[in-house]
C-alpha cells in the first residue's frame, strides 16, 4: 500500500479573475463615457444659454446704431457635436431707407468645442450678397474664419480671417484679418471697457 503524503492541488480559475477584471474595466468605461456625456449636455446648454444672451446684446447693440436683422431659420442644436446654432437667411440692414445697407448671409454656422462654452467658431456661406441703395454685390469668401472666446462678463474677442475674399467688380484680397478685443481703459474714459480693434 502506497500512501501519498503530498497535498492535493486545487487548480486555480483563472477565467472567473479575466471575466471580473473586464467587469470592472468595462464599469470604468461606462462611467467615463456617461461622465463625459453628462458634461457634453450641460456644456452645450450653458453654451447655447450664452448664445441667446448675446443676441438679444446684438439685436439691442445695432439698433442703437440704426440697424436691425432678421432671418428665415434659427435652430439650435444640443446634441449635435459640430453645429451647435444654425441659422439661415440671416440678414442685417440699416432702418433708414434713404441710406440702405445690408448684408446677406444664406446660411451661418456656430459651433463650439465639447467641453468648452467659451470658444466659438463661426462658419458663413462662401457667397453672400451686400447691397448698398438699390446696387446689389456679391461676396465671394471661400476660407472666411471667424472665432469669438467669451469670458463671465461676455465677448472678449474676436477674431476673422479671410483668404481669397472678393466683392465683385469692386475689390479683391488676397488675405486679410481683422481683431477686436475687449480692454481696459487705463485713463477712465466713459466707456469702460471698451472694444479695441485692429484691421
Amino acid at each position: 500500500m502506497i500512501i501519498d503524503d503530498e497535498p492535493e492541488k486545487i487548480p486555480v480559475r483563472q477565467s472567473q479573475f479575466r471575466l471580473n477584471g473586464t467587469v470592472v474595466l468595462s464599469a470604468i468605461i461606462s462611467g467615463f463615457i456617461t461622465l463625459s456625456l453628462l458634461i457634453f449636455w450641460f456644456v452645450r446648454g450653458y453654451t447655447i444659454s450664452i448664445l441667446k444672451q448675446e443676441i438679444v446684446k446684438f439685436e439691442k447693440s445695432i439698433t442703437e446704431t440704426g440697424y436691425d436683422f432678421s432671418y428665415e431659420n434659427l435652430n439650435f442644436n444640443r446634441f449635435s457635436p459640430f453645429n451647435i446654432l444654425t441659422i439661415k437667411g440671416l440678414k442685417i440692414y440699416s432702418l433708414d431707407g434713404k441710406n440702405y445697407y445690408e448684408w446677406h448671409i444664406p446660411e451661418l454656422k456656430i459651433s463650439s468645442s465639447l467641453f468648452s462654452s467659451q470658444n466659438l467658431k463661426l462658419s458663413f456661406s462662401p457667397e453672400q450678397s451686400f447691397q448698398k441703395g438699390l446696387n446689389i454685390y456679391h461676396l465671394s469668401t471661400p476660407n472666411l474664419t471667424t472665432k469669438l472666446q467669451f469670458n463671465d462678463n461676455g465677448l472678449k474677442e474676436l477674431n476673422m480671417t479671410a483668404k481669397n475674399f472678393q466683392i465683385t467688380d469692386v475689390l479683391s484680397a488676397e488675405y486679410f484679418s481683422v481683431s477686436v478685443q475687449k480692454t481696459d481703459s487705463e485713463d477712465g474714459l466713459k466707456f469702460n471697457p471698451f472694444f479695441e480693434s485692429t484691421i
